[in-house]
């Protein structure tokens, strides 16, 4: 009863699918092993091949999204006081990153042991970031758990980036000045909302301005790490614009939902007749 009185909704979902999501971070480790070997075999990410291209998209969008998902239960766990209970808000954001998880790290596999696979046949590409969950004002759980999450997509994709950057060919390629343009960016976010978090402001105007600058760092980076996994992206997808907020406060919270940041209406992305063959398998 008093969870209820609280707002709270039992955790059962998150925490079993939060479970499952976690063999996310070990195809994470495979897809860097597969990234290394590409760059010793001298292969930029613009000549892989479809099914190891889609490795490494399909892994990097189970990763971001396992992230996000672990980011904002873990952080409502101590003002929830149970592990059992989570915020309904949180709870149902959550969800929304993390029903995702199975299917990604199940196109990753595919592609790490089917040649022929690429994920541009199942689904458009690149895909968006699930809806966000909107209640007004946004709780300050929240914006942490996107200043956790945003960090620690950003570490990966600089990784991915300095891998890149040691192939000459990568480094030169016209468009991997615009990939770094879109990291900086990233960081110029989560570098603006932390400042204005700093001491723990709590008025409208800040709460709201980091809100927003995180969202709009989450939302680039989950394209970033397509990007970077299949370069070509690049030239057929806009950059994300930033998510909508709500306009205004409402006297009894409730949570809706945003549209997706990118509209559906782009080509999805194949990859016949476009892709270089190394030759390597």
């Amino acid at each position: 009863m008093g969870a209820k009185l609280r707002g709270e909704v039992p955790a059962d979902e998150v925490l079993a699918l939060l479970s499952v999501g976690g063999s996310a971070y070990q195809d994470y480790l495979s897809a860097d092993q597969l990234r290394e070997e590409l760059a010793a075999a001298g292969i930029d990410p613009w000549f892989a091949s479809p099914a190891e291209s889609s490795q490494l998209l399909a892994t990097w969008n189970a990763y971001a999204l396992q992230s996000l998902g672990q980011a904002f239960v873990e952080a409502e766990r101590p003002a929830a006081g149970s592990g059992g209970f989570l915020p309904r808000v949180t709870a149902e954001q959550a969800l929304r990153f993390l029903r995702e998880v199975p299917g990604w790290s199940a196109r990753a596999r595919r592609a790490a042991t089917d040649p022929g696979f690429d994920v541009a046949g199942e689904v458009a590409l690149p895909a968006p970031l699930p809806q966000w969950v909107v209640v007004e004002p946004c709780p300050r759980s929240h914006l942490q758990a996107m200043r956790t999450a945003g960090a620690t997509m950003l570490e990966r994709l600089e990784a991915a980036l300095a891998d890149l950057d040691r192939l000459p060919s990568a480094k030169q390629h016209p468009d991997s000045a615009r990939l770094h343009g879109y990291a900086a960016d990233v960081r110029n976010q989560l570098d603006y909302a932390g400042a204005m978090l700093v001491g723990g402001s709590s008025g409208t105007a800040v709460h709201e301005g980091a809100e927003l600058a995180l969202r709009e760092a989450i939302t680039t980076a989950f394209y970033l790490g397509q990007v970077v996994a299949r370069p070509r992206l690049a030239k057929v997808a806009p950059a994300p614009p930033p998510p909508s907020v709500a306009a205004a406060p409402r006297p009894t919270p409730a949570p809706r939902y945003l549209p997706p940041p990118w509209s559906q209406d782009h080509n999805g992305y194949g990859h016949h007749g476009v892709y270089g063959h190394h030759g390597h398998h």
